[in-house]
């Protein structure tokens, strides 16, 4: 199966499939696609797992960007943790910040409690790089008023404790806090 589905990975300009949807191992482009996705995440969770070197990570990074695909977001965010050295997990920052706000955000905000728990400084070093983008920032208040609630408790806890450590933040931070709120 791994050889046919190496046929997956030949996409034209632009990351698109050429030709119909046809079956490949009993599966169509689209199934084939999402189970190498998968097998490049998780290849990607083992080489960060033995701490790998920054260069190591790149390589294995790349065809999960190349594809473009805003579903790797949050494994990615999740993939996170604060006990790499901080310059092999630049790529993954760089990696999703890639996406147009709306789709960045979106994501972020379904990672979030996962990436809190697991990751308090990346999470914080996140939200701050959303906030100090005006463009961002306000579509981090937009979605984050219909979100769901653990999304909204995430983000006002992060925003409390990124208040706590640098009030200069707090006119950043006041309307996601209110934009938290006014969804409960």
């Amino acid at each position: 199966m791994q050889g046919a589905c190496q046929l997956v990975r030949m996409r034209s300009r632009g990351g698109k499939f050429e030709g119909p949807e046809t079956p490949i191992c009993g599966r169509s482009i689209a199934e084939a696609s999402c189970v190498m996705l998968e097998d490049d995440l998780a290849q990607l969770r083992r080489v960060i797992a033995r701490g790998a070197a920054a260069r190591d990570i790149d390589a294995v990074l790349e065809p999960i960007i190349s594809v473009g695909d805003p579903r790797t977001i949050a494994p990615l965010l999740l993939m996170l943790t604060d006990d790499a050295e901080d310059e092999s997990l630049w790529s993954l920052v760089h990696a999703v910040e890639q996406f147009d706000d709306a789709t960045y955000v979106r994501h972020f905000l379904s990672a979030l409690s996962g990436l809190v728990v697991g990751s308090s400084r990346w999470a914080s070093i996140l939200m701050m790089r959303i906030l100090n983008s005006e463009a961002s920032q306000a579509e981090l208040i937009r979605q984050v008023r219909i979100a769901p609630v653990y999304s909204r408790k995430a983000a006002a806890f992060l925003c409390g404790a990124i208040n706590e450590r640098d009030a200069r933040f707090l006119a950043k931070t006041t309307s996601v806090l209110l934009a938290a709120s006014d969804g409960s």
